[in-house]
Parts: C-alpha cells; sequence; structure tokens
C-alpha cells in the first residue's frame, strides 16, 4: 500500500495509552491514517501522550459499553481497521471482562460496514 493510499483512512485504536495500541497508533499515524483513540479519559490521554505530531483523535468512552465503541468507529466517517489492544480496568477480572470487550468490538466492526479487527497477542489472561 502506498502512502497516499492510506491518507484519510480511518483506524480505531483500543488501548491507545498502552504500550502495544500507543506504538500501532504512532505507526499508523506515521504512515498517514487518521487515528482515532477510544480512552475512558480524555485529558489523561492527552497529557500522556509523548508524541504530539502523532497525537490521534481521543474519543471518551469504555471498551465495556458497546454503543462507546460503535460510536468510535462510525462517527464522522468509518473506520477501516480496529486494533483492539485494550486490558479490563486494573488487569482485573480478566474471565468476566476480556469476551464482552472482544464482543463489543466485532459489533463495532460489523457497523463499521466490516472493518478489520487486528487482536495483538497477549499473555495477561494466563
Amino acid at each position: 500500500m502506498t502512502e497516499t493510499s492510506e491518507k484519510n483512512r480511518i483506524t480505531l485504536v483500543l488501548g491507545a495509552t498502552g504500550g502495544v495500541g500507543g506504538a500501532v497508533a504512532r505507526a499508523l499515524a506515521a504512515h498517514g491514517w487518521a487515528v482515532r483513540a477510544r480512552v475512558r479519559d480524555v485529558a489523561a490521554a492527552k497529557a500522556g501522550w509523548k508524541t504530539p505530531a502523532a497525537m490521534p483523535h481521543f474519543i471518551r468512552g469504555d471498551a465495556l459499553v458497546q454503543a462507546d465503541v460503535v460510536r468510535a468507529a462510525t462517527t464522522d466517517g468509518t473506520a477501516e481497521v480496529i486494533v483492539h489492544a485494550v486490558n479490563p480496568p486494573g488487569y482485573r477480572d480478566w474471565d468476566t471482562l476480556v469476551l464482552p470487550m472482544i464482543d463489543n468490538t466485532i459489533a463495532a466492526a460489523q457497523a463499521a460496514g466490516g472493518a478489520r479487527v487486528v487482536l495483538p497477542g497477549t499473555v495477561y489472561n494466563y
């Protein structure tokens, strides 16, 4: 894919304030993608973002609330890619929270017309 064809393409990154999600968000922005990031606290996310030139458009919401994830993927243009790099709040309750969060991401991808879901692997749930 050329840089020109990547311009104006939209991606949604869930977990953009974390290590993997943040690295993916910065890399996509550097390649011309419009990056949205669904975060719980927009002010904290902006304050903690280390590369202002690649700052995503932060959207307040919760990965545990399907309407929040769908809204982030579909408002003002639809996301072509959704990066699911999110962890349960406080890294607790993996057994009850991981599946609802990925279900919400899948619902958002469907609402966005079949966005591609990227799920970075993790060992946290083991």
